[in-house]
């Protein structure tokens, strides 16, 4: 049974507070066209993207540990309990959106969650899975927003796409349009153009290490 990522949400709003007013809602399914392409394709289209992610290399995650943040004209610490309990991962800086990004993971689920640098504001990204989204990805022309899990108990995957407002010209996170699937899980997506994506996708994890994916493949999707 999954555990309700909006209980999650609530769990984690409790703890840290200062939410978006406007908790993302999902509005309609969103469409998509699967073609498979192979390997090489992919990479091509791999090497032609960046999810323009910075990544500062000095902040380590580490059990008992703590980091910093600039954030709305102060230094704001995040902390990792021990055995990695009740711990704040950083994952990065998104730097078109002004975003910090980053994982909370407490007993039993882990939530990711944007971070403005400016206003301090919050966003969590929704996963139906006790596991967190991904890493978020940002279209070429910076106008849609993608993110996706997997279960880590079944062959399932959820996407969910943001779009930018046009009055406002920023991603509207109080709102997206979802797709789900029982046929992958979902290793990687990257932006191919503002209407297409490219996927790597797998069945499970297995052989002889038990962290190869097995019946590995790769797809290109078409946002109808």
């Amino acid at each position: 049974m999954h555990t309700s990522w909006i209980a999650l949400l609530l769990l984690f709003v409790g703890d840290w507070g200062n939410i978006s007013p406007n908790p993302s809602e999902p509005i309609a399914k969103l469409k998509l066209s699967f073609a498979k392409i192979d390997e090489e394709t992919y990479e091509a289209h791999r090497q032609q993207y960046s999810n323009q992610l910075m990544v500062d290399s000095t902040i380590v995650n580490e059990a008992g540990g703590e980091f910093s943040l600039p954030v709305d004209g102060e230094e704001k610490t995040f902390r990792c309990g021990a055995n990695h309990q009740d711990c704040t991962y950083y994952r990065g800086f998104l730097t078109p959106l002004n975003q910090y990004v980053l994982t909370h993971c407490g007993t039993g689920y882990c939530i990711t969650y944007l971070l403005d640098k400016a206003s301090g504001l919050t966003t969590n990204l929704p996963s139906p899975y006790d596991s967190e989204c991904d890493i978020p990805s940002l279209s070429k022309d910076q106008k849609k927003l993608l993110i996706f899990a997997s279960s880590v108990f079944y062959t399932e995957s959820f996407i969910a796409l943001y779009e930018r407002d046009d009055k406002t010209q920023k991603i509207d996170f109080g709102r997206y349009d979802s797709y789900e699937s029982t046929d992958f899980r979902i290793k990687e997506i990257i932006w191919i153009d503002s209407q297409s994506i490219a996927l790597k996708v797998f069945d499970e994890y297995g052989g002889t290490s038990g962290g190869e994916l097995v019946n590995k493949r790769y797809l290109k999707a078409t946002i109808n």
